[in-house]
């Protein structure tokens, strides 16, 4: 009788058959990595260096590629119209969520092993799967030794395989329905040897089954969200998987055998015979030995050249190293002084640029259809859950109400970006974003946006008002405060004047907000009971400033914001040597 699954075990089996030589690249950048390379190249040492005398080249470049690639880009949920204030507080919302995902699934940690896969294996897999206890999605980046994605010519992941291997014990304890198809009938539930089990997931189902065993079925479960839940991030190239150090191993082993050859060579040098005349009879060795003979200058050791093609070689060795690793001399701090300028190091650090924005480009796209499958998978198990979310978006502490229904709505879209300066160092790419914004040619909210660093745009945007007018009310306070002078020298009382600000600075110093001080300072006084106050009362504002009270009002030309100036107002530019250059010119008048 066909098994059920039959189908899902012989695409599996077919799968890892095509894949024999990508798993073997794999296995020995691994190995290599992992300080084994004796067992890929077995050969190549010796009883005395059984190990390696030069530094593991191929992880420092990897370590090194990966900490650039591995800060993650924005997410930030766009909003339909970006004019209206709902509208933007609703995406602002949704922005909190997405971020909430991210923290949950500790991604950023996470990414620093992802990038290191992508640039050794080619492929970074990423899996989404819901969290039942915590109710929220969850984003793991997983190894993508093993694994064997069935990609559709769209670029999207169909099903996707992994292989890994337990002991019979640990399996007997999860499945214990299993223990006796799992043992065998010639082992023991607590043996401890290893039984390879294979992880399957497509858009119907996710099941785990043990193909040394029958095909034995451990779990299994209909995929009610109807897609594969794995993104994959795949490096571009004409040949899929390969990784960017598949071809340097051997380099670096030739590096190697060229360094035991150096030292060999110094060692013979080292341990050369002592030449003597023949008038020696005796020879001492050691530190400090006494050789008497009448011609000294005749006792020598046998020399033994080394021939300079040897370093030349090895300088050459390692030159191809960086080649192939695309890995700047520069990253590792040996510059020459005759290059070190701004233009010299980014020529030398060209390639290395380059190969980030490419990945990067590829993350994009893989992180945006990982979230919004997150997005979905939140809104199709949990819909009119309403739960309280909390965390820190780009350094600011939020906490808000969070209901997939009515919050998601069918809205799967994510915005994720690098920034368009991306590529550009933090100087250049303020420079330019001034340029664009003083040009006209962005909206201020998308220059946030697209700040080489994270901030929450909407709540910098309240912030930004608020300082603005706090500058303006204490600007009026100021223009109130200079009122007093004029009205003791035109013979009228400044007591009501003086109080005021008195009670300002009062209520500063024991730490009340300024608009809550200002106001209470300036609120009419209470009217006698029975009696209807009149708008005659109330106090002339000087068009400028705060109300004086029968004396002489600020100047109208008075600016509210007390002679601060625009951002815009900065000259911002590039120099001939193309360095950003940023002019400012503040000036401040008190009219008389």
């Amino acid at each position: 009788m066909t098994h059920p699954h039959q189908g899902i075990f012989d695409k599996v089996r077919n799968l890892r058959t095509s894949a024999t030589e990508r798993d073997a690249a794999d296995r020995r950048i691994y190995d290599v990595r992992n300080g084994r390379i004796e067992d890929v190249f077995p050969g190549m040492f010796s009883e005395d260096f059984p190990k390696p005398i030069i530094a593991n080249f191929v992880d420092i470049a990897a370590r090194s590629v990966a900490e650039s690639l591995a800060p993650l880009p924005a997410f930030n949920a766009s909003a339909t119209n970006m004019v209206s204030d709902q509208a933007r507080s609703r995406a602002d919302k949704k922005t909190k969520g997405m971020w909430h995902y991210i923290e949950r699934s500790n991604l950023q940690t996470q990414m620093y092993s992802g990038a290191d896969y992508y640039a050794s294996y080619g492929r970074m897999p990423i899996l989404v799967e819901p969290d039942f206890a915590s109710r929220v999605p969850r984003f793991l980046i997983l190894d993508p030794r093993n694994s064997y994605p069935e990609v559709d010519r769209w670029g999207k992941c169909r099903s996707y395989s992994r292989v890994f291997r337990k002991t019979i014990a640990e399996l007997c304890a999860e499945y214990p329905e299993h223990a006796q198809r799992i043992a065998g009938p010639y082992e023991k539930p607590y043996s401890q040897s290893m039984v390879e089990a294979v992880l399957y997931m497509d858009d119907s189902c996710t099941m785990l089954y043990l193909p040394d065993r029958k095909d034995c079925v451990l779990a299994y479960a209909e995929n009610s969200l109807g897609e594969c839940p794995v993104r994959i991030a795949r490096r571009p190239g004409l040949v899929e998987g390969r990784g960017q150090y598949d071809d340097i191993l051997w380099t670096q082993v030739a590096r190697n055998r060229f360094a035991n050859l150096a030292m060999a060579a110094a060692e013979a040098a080292t341990e050369a015979p002592l030449a003597v005349p023949y008038d020696v009879q005796e020879v001492a060795l050691g530190p400090l030995a006494l050789i008497r003979s009448s011609t000294p200058e005749k006792i020598r050791r046998v020399g033994t050249e080394l021939p300079q093609a040897a370093f030349a070689e090895s300088q050459l060795l390692e030159q191809e190293l960086r080649i192939g690793a695309r890995f700047p001399e520069s990253r590792s701090g040996n510059v020459d002084a005759s290059i070190i300028t701004g233009q010299g190091v980014r020529a030398l650090e060209g390639g290395f640029d380059s190969q980030i924005r490419a990945a990067q480009d590829v993350f994009v796209d893989t992180l945006g259809q990982a979230m919004e499958l997150a997005l979905r998978m939140d809104e199709h198990y949990w819909p009119d859950v309403e739960r309280s979310i909390r965390g820190q978006q780009d350094g600011v502490p939020y906490e808000i109400k969070w209901k997939p229904s009515r919050d998601i709505a069918g809205d799967y879209s994510c915005d994720v970006s690098y920034g368009f300066s991306v590529g550009l160092d933090p100087n250049r790419s303020l420079v330019f974003i001034l340029q664009l914004l003083g040009a006209q040619l962005i909206s201020k909210d998308l220059a946030r946006r697209q700040f080489p660093f994270g901030i929450n745009t909407t709540q910098e945007e309240q912030r930004i008002e608020i300082e603005g007018l706090r500058e303006a009310l204490l600007a009026s306070v100021s223009g109130y405060a200079q009122s007093i002078p004029m009205l003791a020298q035109s013979g009228m009382d400044p007591s009501e004047a003086v109080n005021r600000m008195a009670a300002i600075v009062k209520g500063r110093q024991k730490g009340k907000a300024l608009e809550d001080v200002i106001a209470s300072a300036f609120a009419p006084p209470k009217p006698p009971p029975g009696e209807v106050p009149t708008g005659s009362e109330q106090l002339p504002l000087a068009p400028g400033g705060m109300a004086a009270p029968g004396g002489p009002q600020m100047p109208a030309g008075m600016p509210p914001g007390g002679g601060g100036f625009d951002v815009l107002s900065m000259l911002a530019g590039l120099n001939s040597g193309g360095s950003p250059t940023t002019n400012v010119n503040v000036k401040r008048e008190i009219p008389i």
